[in-house]
């Protein structure tokens, strides 16, 4: 089993979630966590990428990650949205400017601009997040949203389109126990019923 885990715009494919997943998920699947590109077509082309390749059969996504993740669900690879960020241009129009990223990247970059252009890619991904939405795949979507998350507040678009939605306790970032407690068996179950 594959499980490609797509992480927020600040972070990177060593967070701790995604390490997370690593140890809780040991001898049951493999964990595949790419650093996502800056701009939005160029993380949507690697993650088809890795999806044509690798197989994965879910795909998690948290923030920014569940932006880029919900394009790719269907019945062969089911989608768990973290907090799924479904408008980052809002997010990107008051943070102009140089930032850290949280986590270390594989190309050693620790630093990133958010520029004009950069929102504007993002607008036009945003107008076409839901381009390739089948409703039959609404089964195999599933919404995770923290109780205190104080950063995105979509589960009203997301229920527009899908249906499976539960609360954990916690905030925009779930931490190793979210993932351990919430996180880690909602995929064994995922991955019961795939079997």
């Amino acid at each position: 089993m594959k499980i490609l885990f797509l992480h927020g715009f600040t972070s990177s494919g060593q967070c701790e979630i995604a390490q997370t997943l690593r140890e809780e998920l040991e001898g049951v699947a493999e964990v595949i966590a790419p650093d996502l590109p800056l701009y939005p077509e160029k993380a949507i082309g690697l993650v088809g990428e890795i999806c044509q390749k690798q197989q994965p059969q879910i795909i998690v996504g948290s923030s920014c990650g569940a932006f880029y993740a919900q394009m790719f669900a269907s019945p062969i690879r089911k989608v768990i949205l973290v907090n799924p960020f479904f408008r980052m241009s809002e997010f990107l129009e008051p943070r102009i400017g140089k930032h850290q990223y949280k986590s270390p990247r594989s190309d050693g970059q620790q630093e990133f601009e958010v520029t004009s252009d950069l929102i504007i890619h993002f607008k036009t991904m945003k107008e076409r997040q839901f381009d390739r939405y089948d409703s039959a795949n609404k089964p195999y979507v599933y919404g995770l949203f923290g109780k205190n998350d104080t950063l995105a507040h979509f589960r009203p678009i997301y229920e527009k389109y899908y249906s499976n939605a539960k609360e954990f306790d916690g905030g925009h970032t779930m931490t190793a126990d979210n993932v351990r407690h919430t996180l880690v068996p909602l995929i064994k179950e995922i991955l019961h019923l795939q079997l």
